[in-house]
């Protein structure tokens, strides 16, 4: 799709990439000097992102899914992926000690869940295919992202936590590609096209503002992270 091509290519987006691949909490992760409370923060966090991603596609799949069955095929995929991921983070979450309770009185980060917000404004205010084609060009990063953060649990700290690829499956879910994506979003987009063939297009540059801000929140969710490596409890 030329959409995503070009965002790809944009400045932002290649300075985003290298800003990831040279994030603290990985190179920490790397050589093993990644605290466990970081490693905590990390399912902490995800904890609430997944709460709010999952009533944020609900409710896109409520205003949305009459509208077209692709809007309708795109939002119940992702749901039904919050689900598998719910399901997988509680596993994760019990081999590293996290308990309920924990997880309930953890005190969101402002950095971590930046992300999840712009993605529920997304949902509610920019066209489904806004969503999609974001969702195209950022979730490679993420990703990768997590595939190094999984691979340097399983290297560092399979003896420390008792970690396994069984228990680290809430990373491994994400780095794995998502092979329909593609043809996900081009049927947003066409679907998103006809709809709008007598009325305003979607500029390029609303596509780009949102990429590019939820690129600048995914930093900040690592950066949020990261800000636990100094505490111990």
């Amino acid at each position: 799709m030329e959409t995503i091509k070009k965002l790809e290519s944009e400045q932002f987006n290649i300075s985003t990439t290298k800003r990831l691949a040279a994030h603290p909490v990985l190179t920490a992760a790397e050589n093993g000097t990644l605290s466990v409370e970081c490693i905590k923060r990390f399912l902490l966090e995800q904890y609430y992102i997944i709460k709010s991603d999952t009533k944020s596609l609900e409710a896109g799949l409520e205003m949305h899914g009459q509208t077209s069955a692709a809007y309708k095929d795109f939002f119940e995929f992702f749901l039904s992926g919050e689900k598998i991921a719910s399901d997988l983070h509680s596993k994760m979450a019990d081999a590293l000690h996290i308990s309920p309770q924990e997880m309930a009185e953890h005190e969101p980060s402002h950095f971590c869940q930046a992300y999840p917000s712009k993605f529920c404004q997304l949902v509610y205010h920019s066209d489904p295919a806004v969503v999609a084609i974001a969702f195209a060009v950022n979730f490679p990063a993420w990703g990768r992202m997590c595939g190094r953060f999984r691979d340097a649990l399983l290297a560092k700290y399979a003896d420390k936590l008792d970690l396994s690829e069984e228990k680290l499956g809430f990373v491994s879910y994400f780095a794995e590609p998502i092979e329909c994506l593609p043809s996900l979003v081009d049927k947003v987009s066409n679907a998103s096209r006809e709809l709008k063939q007598y009325g305003n297009a979607i500029s390029y540059k609303e596509i780009k503002d949102a990429v590019r801000l939820l690129q600048e929140y995914e930093i900040l969710f690592w950066d949020g992270v990261y800000l636990a490596q100094g505490e111990t409890k």
